[in-house]
């Protein structure tokens, strides 16, 4: 239902960023539209994908703390 691939397309038209970033915002995104609460835990263990909850909650920290 939130395929982070579409979100990335969609952000892919709209914004101008490092793909790698583009990349992390869509699978952030999809995260969020799944879940209920709002919280750099939450958002990585909403993540999907093969990484561990720990790296996920790794990247959503990352993501957020770089402008």
């Amino acid at each position: 239902m939130y395929d982070p691939s579409k979100i990335l397309k969609w952000i892919e038209e709209k914004v101008q960023m490092r793909r790698s970033r583009m990349k992390a915002l869509a699978e952030i995104t999809s995260a969020a539209m799944r879940m209920s609460g709002v919280g750099v835990l939450a958002l990585g263990r909403a993540m999907e994908g093969p990484a561990k909850a720990k790296h996920r909650i790794k990247r959503v920290d990352h993501f957020l703390g770089n402008p």
